[in-house]
């Protein structure tokens, strides 16, 4: 997504879900608590991946949008 569309959306109060849905067409799917817990065992091994190599303090700066759309 382009930055300058991402700004407009979330200026607008829209989501980035809802940013996505309506610029772009994207069907997005919320995850249920199960599924969320699921989803994140499995990505571990790729954040421990880069944890290791950038260093676990960068790691929340560089996935931002990332985090807060899969905690919530």
């Amino acid at each position: 997504m382009q930055k300058r569309e991402a700004r407009e959306g979330l200026d607008r109060d829209m989501t980035l879900p809802t940013t996505l849905q309506q610029l772009y067409g994207m069907e997005v799917f919320e995850l249920s608590p199960t599924e969320l817990e699921a989803f994140r065992q499995k990505t571990r091994p790729v954040y421990n991946k880069w944890a290791s190599e950038i260093g676990v303090e960068l790691v929340p700066a560089v996935t931002p949008a990332a985090v807060d759309h899969v905690i919530e």
